[in-house]
């Protein structure tokens, strides 16, 4: 497996839970921020051009603009503030992608990548050598800190441990 992101949320479609994610597509197809500032609507597939589903980001009653297309599904968790979007993007059926989106339309923080900066060779040792390699940034801490799941089986050994990720700038 290249080095990157893979993640994956285990919940089922179309719910929310007391984390505060949803999942799309799903039965709702849109999401406020936790101050109600912000709007994150899903477009399904069907009706968005180029046959992808989109995220569309704006103000609860705004302008939208485009911060994500997808093919399967995605996972999204607002940060506490209301600054961040955590999302887990399902790739195929091993891996999926996390990213942070920031609401200030700054580009988007890869989980792994700063998962990686901050733990250095300890994640990259753990995780070498998998098939299936899951990072699942599955709860904010607090504004700027994940809680991340690091996962996975194939090569030598299964693996299964936590981290703590700052995403503070």
């Amino acid at each position: 497996m290249l080095p990157g992101v893979a993640v994956i949320w285990v919940l089922a479609l179309g719910t929310s839970n007391a984390a505060g994610t949803t999942q799309f597509p799903g039965s709702q197809s849109q999401v406020s921020s936790p101050d109600r500032r912000f709007a994150l609507v899903w477009v399904p597939a069907d009706d968005a051009p180029g046959g992808k589903h989109v995220l569309k980001l704006g103000g609860a009653s705004g302008p939208q603009r485009v911060i994500l297309e997808f093919e399967r599904w995605v996972r999204v968790a607002w940060s506490p503030d209301s600054r961040h979007i955590a999302i887990v993007k399902g790739v195929g059926s091993d891996a999926s992608e996390s990213s942070v989106y920031p609401t200030d339309g700054k580009p988007p923080i890869s989980v792994w990548a700063a998962l990686r900066s901050q733990q250095g060779t300890s994640v990259e040792s753990l995780v070498a050598g998998a098939d299936h390699c899951y990072v699942e940034a599955d709860r904010w801490l607090d504004a700027a800190t994940l809680s991340v799941r690091v996962w996975g089986y194939g090569g030598s050994r299964p693996f299964d441990k936590r981290f703590r990720v700052s995403l503070s700038e």
